[in-house]
């Protein structure tokens, strides 16, 4: 669930990311969206570890959230329950390629059909300039 997009702290790409958690994708909406969303293209930083708030990278030997350098914005895409279950929030993801173009991506599942995590299972289309 640590997802970085090679700018900012993680590399010299120019890559960010913009999440819209008002919407939900939906199979529609994901098929008929051709605009990214206002605001700030955030890019890859430091996101400091603390077990209350479930933030920063989890660490399934220790159970507990370290610090780690991931993209804020892609966090939303769902996030670990008390029981340490991830949950899926479907919120309308978009990140910016190196050509300038960005990316529409709906993160659908972090586990596969056998219930095994960070088996993720997604869509994603090119929104052209």
């Amino acid at each position: 669930n640590n997802i970085k997009t090679n700018g900012g702290l993680s590399g010299s790409g120019n890559g960010c990311a913009i999440v819209d958690d008002t919407q939900a994708w939906t199979n529609e909406s994901f098929e008929s969206t051709e605009q990214i969303p206002d605001g700030a293209c955030q890019t890859d930083e430091v996101i400091e570890g603390n077990i209350i708030t479930y933030q920063g990278c989890y660490s399934p030997d220790t159970h507990l959230f370290m610090d780690c350098v991931k993209n804020p914005a892609l966090d939303y895409w769902g996030s670990f329950d008390s029981s340490y279950h991830f949950n899926v929030s479907n919120y309308q993801l978009f990140v910016k390629g190196i050509d300038g173009n960005y990316i529409k991506i709906w993160m659908m599942s972090y586990y596969d059909a056998n219930q095994e995590s960070g088996r993720i299972s997604m869509s994603y289309q090119t929104i052209l300039n």
